[in-house]
C-alpha cells in the first residue's frame, strides 16, 4: 500500500491581481496563460487540487521516495524543500484530497522507516526488474552527479527517484 502527497501552491496576491488586470483589459490570450498557468487540472491525480506538483510517495516497508520536480520550486535538500512546503501560499494534499497538516507530513516523510531500491535489489537480484532508463531525466543527473542504475539518489539523506512520473 501506498500513498501519493501533492503539493497545491496557492496563487500569490500580486497573480491574481494580474489576472484581475487582464479581465479588465479583455485581454483574452493573457487570461488563458494566466488562468492555465495558476489553476491547471493536476496531470496525476484528478482527486487532487488544481496546480498541484507531485512531492513523493510513501509506500510500506519502503523510505519516504521524493519527487525532484526537476529543481524548478526547490533544491533537492532539506533545507530546500522545508522551505517550500511551510511557504505560506503552499498546501499538502495525499492523493485521497484530503489536506494535510504541514508539520506532520514534514515528519512523516523524514522519518518513514524503509529500504531503498539498491537495498531491495542486492536482497532479490532474482526478482527485481528496474525498467527502461528512457525517461530518465539528463538534467537532473547531470546536476546532482547521480549514478540511475537503481531508480533512485540521495542528497541530504532524503531519497529521490531519478523520474518524474512514479505514482
Amino acid at each position: 500500500m501506498s500513498t501519493n502527497y501533492y503539493a497545491q501552491i496557492l496563487p500569490t496576491q500580486e497573480e491574481k491581481n494580474q489576472l484581475k488586470k487582464y479581465i479588465d483589459e479583455n485581454d483574452v490570450d493573457n487570461i488563458l496563460i494566466l488562468a492555465n498557468r495558476l489553476y491547471s487540472y493536476n496531470y496525476y491525480n484528478d482527486k487532487c487540487k488544481h496546480n498541484s506538483l507531485h512531492l513523493g510517495k510513501r509506500s510500506s516497508g519502503w523510505q519516504f521516495l521524493w519527487c525532484h520536480n526537476y529543481s524548478n520550486y526547490y533544491d533537492l535538500t532539506k533545507q530546500s524543500l522545508h522551505d517550500f512546503i511551510f511557504r505560506d501560499n503552499v498546501v499538502i494534499y495525499d492523493e485521497y484530497g484530503k489536506q494535510q497538516d504541514k508539520q506532520e507530513f514534514w515528519d512523516m516523510a523524514l522519518t518513514w522507516d524503509g529500504i531503498g531500491n539498491k537495498e531491495y535489489y542486492k536482497q532479490h537480484k532474482d526478482e527485481y526488474y528496474f525498467g527502461d532508463n528512457e525517461t530518465v531525466i539528463s538534467k537532473i543527473i547531470d546536476k546532482y552527479n547521480i549514478n540511475p542504475e537503481y531508480g533512485e539518489f540521495y542528497n541530504d539523506g532524503l531519497r529521490f527517484s531519478i523520474y518524474d512520473d512514479f505514482v
